[in-house]
């Protein structure tokens, strides 16, 4: 996400923060794409938006300010995005959220 982003300045972001969000989401069979899936699956409601895309296509597009990307640190590092180690946290394990802090 972008710095001036409303969610930027938080440490930790849940689920249920993010449904109002446009969510720039990797493919459905990669690992954190189930650990999203799962995460969502326990709230009521889903993000009103999505976008399923390539991770460094996440970061990109987040970076540009078209929504809040979710991806690993290794797709932050190809994207040479800034990672300030931030997280969503779930019931069961923590999930890179943040796409960019340009």
């Amino acid at each position: 996400m972008t710095a001036d982003h409303r969610l930027a300045s938080r440490r930790v972001v849940t689920p249920n923060d993010l449904l109002d969000e446009r969510m720039l989401i990797p493919g459905r069979n990669s690992p954190l794409r189930l650990a999203l899936d799962r995460a969502f699956s326990i709230e009521d409601h889903q993000p009103i938006s999505t976008m399923e895309t390539s991770m460094l296509n996440c970061c990109h597009f987040a970076s540009a300010g078209m929504g809040v990307g979710i991806v690993d640190h290794t797709s932050l590092r190809s994207a040479g995005c800034r990672s300030g180690g931030d997280t969503i946290r779930t019931e069961d394990r923590s999930v890179p959220r943040r796409a960019s802090a340009k």
